[in-house]
This record gives structure tokens, C-alpha cells and sequence, in this order.
């Protein structure tokens, strides 16, 4: 991994897409060398892992005191409701609200 060379591998670039096709059509796999059949894509969010009970009160105030309107911050980060919001998105989420909230104090 020294001076970057091993981030291409990790990222899963070296890994081949298979949609389905047997060995041969999909050249690769032969009995002394496995196919790999990986396709590299992003993590589904699990049903749980939405925004805490604290993070939805805390976004709430931030609302609240920036006098954003909710419809609005839901289609921007494409959410139907608030607690929709997936935890990994939440701190995105308040860090948008607190820039907000700077500017209006500053001015």
C-alpha cells in the first residue's frame, strides 16, 4: 500500500463484473484458476440504521431556529420524512443546518 498503489485494489477495481455468464462467454475461471464473480457496488443501508431519536430532535431545532422549510431540506437530500434520514447521512444532514444557522447569526 505504500504511496498509493494498493488503493486500486481496495477500492475493488481489479475484481471482474459477471452478470451471470457461464465460464466461457465470460472468459475467466479455468480448473487450475477460480473465477471471481464479485460485482463492486455500494453498501445497502440496513432498515435500522436511520437517525437517532437525539439527531431527529437535534435537526428539528436546527429547522426551527433557521427557519428552513422542511419540505425543502427533504427533496434536497431526497428523503420523504425526517426520520427516513439514514445515520450515515445525518451528520451531512446537521452540518448543512449549522452552516445555515452561522450565516443567519452573521448577519
Amino acid at each position: 500500500m505504500l504511496h498509493g498503489l494498493g488503493l486500486s485494489i481496495y477500492a475493488g477495481e481489479d475484481l471482474p463484473l459477471t452478470d451471470g455468464l457461464d465460464e466461457k462467454q465470460a472468459g475467466g475461471g479455468t480448473a487450475t484458476t477460480p473465477k471471481i464473480s464479485a460485482t463492486v457496488s455500494s453498501f445497502p443501508e440496513k432498515r435500522g440504521d436511520t437517525i437517532t431519536p437525539a439527531q431527529l430532535s437535534y435537526i428539528e431545532r436546527l429547522i426551527k431556529e433557521t427557519g428552513t422549510e422542511l419540505q425543502k431540506l427533504l427533496d434536497y437530500f431526497g428523503h420523504e420524512r425526517l426520520p427516513d434520514i439514514p445515520k450515515a447521512e445525518a451528520s451531512r444532514v446537521i452540518r448543512s443546518l449549522e452552516q445555515s444557522r452561522s450565516r443567519k447569526e452573521a448577519a
